[in-house]
């Protein structure tokens, strides 16, 4: 017989963080899956590259599996933009993963449906972030579905708490698993505060290293995405020790030889007196 609920024993949940991330092949998917085992999050949406029903369902979860594959459009392991293709087609497969059975049907349909403000809620994203992500989808369809620099337009200023930094996900770290309708949004904040607390509890480690990776500044552009890492802001200067970059192109070679950038705003740099525009630098503390 099979019950909407199931209890998860400890000694389960207890490594389950490291053996999810090696079975579906990132810590971002591991934990959402994970905060759904902590009954932290309602449903989550998984994009994987096989089918792991049976390993899931034998956690004591739910799964539904999409009636279409995304194929990948643009490069990098993190992927903004891909396109629907049948399950005959060469791509990776969505599930809807739950504790309640009626819950990942629910999202299935949603997604049928094409009805995204409701899916975005029934996967515990805040109201104000789906609605960002509604009102923002389609100018965004033309720009790689790359949310992030609207998630900085409607936010003030540069400097911003590390629960809400979406753009540390190009190097498979994040609190969150929506782009926050700005990056102070309380809502976010609310929500990636109890995530890491629940993660915390289980694996001291593990979120520690989340909360480090997430301490950075970011520079976001069309052509990569870069971390200064150990960054030091005096007045408008940020100086760091190294880079960590998600792709290899003259821009991370400058940041990687001078070490320090000077903040005009949150579009505009300068790097050696040179003067950078369009991109979009934020500062996580």
């Amino acid at each position: 017989m099979f019950f909407d609920n199931f209890y998860i024993p400890y000694y389960i949940i207890k490594a389950m963080i490291d053996e999810l991330q090696q079975k579906l092949g990132s810590l971002i998917k591991a934990l959402e899956v994970f905060l759904v085992l902590k009954d932290a999050k309602p449903v989550s949406r998984v994009i994987l590259t096989e089918d792991l029903s049976d390993y899931l369902c034998g956690l004591g979860l739910f799964v539904e599996k999409a009636d279409f594959k995304i194929k990948k459009l643009d490069n990098g392991d993190y992927s903004n933009k891909g396109e629907v293709v049948s399950l005959d087609k060469e791509g990776k497969l969505v599930f809807y993963i739950a504790k309640n059975v009626k819950l990942a049907k629910k999202a299935k349909e949603l997604e049928a449906e094409n009805d995204h403000l409701n899916l975005g809620l029934a996967l515990g994203y805040p109201k104000c972030c789906c609605d960002f992500f509604e009102n923002n989808k389609k100018d965004f369809a033309f720009k790689n579905n790359d949310f992030l620099p609207a998630s900085l337009t409607e936010s003030k200023g540069y400097i911003f708490p590390f629960y809400n930094n979406i753009a540390a996900r190009y190097f498979d770290y994040t609190l969150l698993h929506h782009f926050p309708c700005n990056l102070n949004c309380k809502a976010s904040l609310k929500l990636a505060k109890k995530y890491l607390d629940v993660i915390g509890k289980e694996d001291f480690k593990i979120a520690s290293l989340i909360k480090e990776n997430l301490l950075h500044t970011v520079i976001h552009t069309s052509i990569g995405t870069f971390q200064l890492k150990n960054s030091k802001l005096k007045e408008n200067h940020i100086h760091y020790d190294s880079i960590r970059a998600n792709n290899v192109n003259k821009l991370g070679e400058m940041l990687n030889n001078f070490k320090k950038i000077n903040v005009i705003d949150k579009n505009r740099i300068l790097i050696n007196n040179q003067e950078l525009n369009n991109i979009n630098v934020m500062l996580f503390f």
